[in-house]
């Protein structure tokens, strides 16, 4: 994710409380408007959460599909990536 600061924006960027920023995802682009510093990370916060949300249901949706064989190799595999 990238957040793009706007300090061109009166009353954003440094020195102030308040930001303009855009959200960039692989598959969003938001624009928040003026608003202060902790209601932005507020959003961030949420928009990470919710990211994690549909990766874990993808993840739920493919074991649905896999045999019990393919599952458990599946999970060693990523059990041995995460190391």
């Amino acid at each position: 994710m990238i957040v793009a600061n706007n300090v061109k924006v009166p009353g954003a960027g440094f020195g102030v409380d308040t930001n303009v920023v855009t959200l960039i995802t692989e598959s969003i682009s938001t624009a928040l408007p003026l608003q202060s510093k902790d209601d932005v990370a507020m959003h961030i916060a949420d928009v990470i959460v919710e990211a994690k949300r549909r990766k874990t249901e993808k993840v739920r949706q493919y074991r649905i599909i896999l045999s019990a064989d393919t599952a458990s190799e599946v999970r060693q595999l990523l059990s041995q990536k995460r190391r």
